[in-house]
């Protein structure tokens, strides 16, 4: 028998051919361990309303130029305030059915909504989740609704001509399910895991019987040496 220090990796190899049915048993558990777990994850929905900034002028190429820089330059103001206790506290107001959750705050919407810029442009994504397909979509209608109303409400009062304006490209769309691990990638982790458990319970089997041959090898040498010194 060979010593665990003189084993190679051709030894190992062999020692998991020889026993390929219990690697494939090990696998094949392990895969269906990652689907049952991804099977039980809680889906999470996403949805998301697409607004544009604008600064409302006469119908001219330089005015509408300027009206698109002008909304480029509000990007970063619509961002804090699509976050800000005036527009979460009247989605929560405008939440009368309580899809968003009974015991829903400002701060768990604010955990669920994030605003994207689309580059070079004034158009901006409010991207939210939800438990529900239903409170992904309601949330995202709110917030457009919502900051539109806040930022018409922010113009001062009194002047001829409004500064910023919000649109409403596209309220919300259709919430799509995701889940945090991807089927393919549990159950490829898990038949992963399932291969790594066997090749370490052989290949350490394998080491322990070689330690025990190897001493009982080593005992029956001493013995037999011993006799020859008697006679």
């Amino acid at each position: 028998m060979k010593s665990p220090s003189t084993s190679t990796m051709t030894d190992y190899g062999r020692i998991l051919r020889r026993s390929w049915i219990t690697v494939l048993v090990a696998v094949v558990g392990g895969m269906a361990v990652g689907w049952f777990a991804q099977s039980m994850e809680k889906p999470e929905y996403t949805s998301q309303a697409v607004v544009v900034a604008k600064a409302p002028g006469p119908p001219s190429v330089v005015a509408a130029y300027a009206s698109d820089l002008s909304g480029r330059a509000e990007i970063e103001t619509m961002r804090n305030l699509a976050l800000s206790q005036q527009v979460l506290s009247r989605v929560l107001v405008a939440d009368r059915a309580k899809v968003l959750g009974p015991n829903a705050t400002t701060a768990d919407l604010a955990s669920r909504i994030t605003v994207f810029p689309v580059l070079n442009s004034a158009v901006f994504r409010i991207v939210t989740t939800g438990d529900t397909a239903e409170a992904a979509t309601t949330l995202a209608s709110s917030m457009a609704d919502q900051m539109r109303q806040v930022v018409s409400e922010l113009e001062p009062m009194g002047t001829e001509s409004v500064q910023s304006e919000l649109f409403v490209v596209d309220a919300s769309t259709p919430a799509g399910a995701s889940t945090e691990t991807s089927l393919t990638q549990a159950i490829g982790l898990g038949g992963a895991i399932g291969f790594g458990v066997a090749a370490i319970a052989l290949i350490g089997a394998n080491m322990i019987g070689n330690r025990v041959g190897d001493g009982r090898d080593a005992l029956h040498v001493l013995r037999d040496v011993r006799g020859l010194r008697k006679t």
